[in-house]
């Protein structure tokens, strides 16, 4: 059985891109089983939709900056405790309404203007 588990994880990382369908097959194996709680947490993928929305999400560099952005916030307003997680989707809403493209693409926009 493990043989064939090897296998299934190694034919399946070369149909996927290569890490993280690798990543996902190690963690099923190891786990033993696959199933949504154990491959991705509701605050993981609220805060991968933050990050693309406060970037851009129509550049994988907005994604990133914006991901950027999100790290460096949430440590400087660790001290809040709670009150970090309302910062956020406050900046994130303002975002949201203010910039529709995200900040990379308002500075993008901004600059073929000028």
């Amino acid at each position: 059985m493990t043989v064939a588990r090897l296998l299934a994880s190694g034919v399946g990382s070369g149909f996927i891109p290569r890490a993280p369908g690798t990543a996902g097959a190690l963690l099923i194996f190891y786990m033993g089983t696959a199933s949504v709680d154990t491959v991705i947490d509701l605050a993981i993928a609220v805060q991968i939709i933050i990050a693309a929305v406060l970037g851009g999400r129509r550049t994988i560099l907005g994604a990133a900056l914006g991901a950027v952005f999100l790290i460096v916030a949430s440590e400087f307003l660790r001290p809040l405790g709670q009150l970090n997680t309302f910062v956020v989707a406050a900046v994130a809403l303002a975002v949201i309404l203010f910039f529709p493209d995200g900040l990379l693409g308002y500075a993008l926009h901004r600059g073929e203007r000028e």
